[in-house]
């Protein structure tokens, strides 16, 4: 696993080129959080647009786990899976997990049309 910053650094950019090529299979997952009078809530900073387009450069699978506002997805690079959970508590970050590697089947549908 690798954290990176709301807004990572040219120098994590870096430390994630040079390890990703070891793996087969990323999952990227961005918190996003709409808080009343903070400049930019609700959407994704474009460098971790950036990043997340970086990685689609790679020779890997590439899901995105969405936890908080659906909406972003607009802004975001297609990826081979995207997954939603509408939040970022424990509850709905262990039923993603569950998801992604197969323990449960995600079964709900948005119900906005991005």
């Amino acid at each position: 696993m690798f954290l990176v910053n709301e807004d990572p650094t040219e120098a994590q950019f870096s430390e994630i080129a040079n390890i990703c090529d070891r793996y087969d299979e990323i999952i990227y997952i961005t918190f996003v959080r709409i808080l009343s009078y903070k400049k930019g809530s609700g959407t994704v900073p474009e460098s971790q647009v950036k990043l997340l387009n970086m990685l689609k450069d790679r020779n890997c699978s590439l899901t995105t786990v969405i936890a908080g506002n659906p909406y972003v997805a607009k802004k975001l690079p297609v990826t081979d899976n995207v997954l939603c959970t509408y939040c970022d508590n424990k509850y709905s970050l262990d039923t993603a997990s569950d998801v992604l590697f197969g323990n449960k089947k995600a079964m709900g549908k948005l119900p906005v049309s991005i």
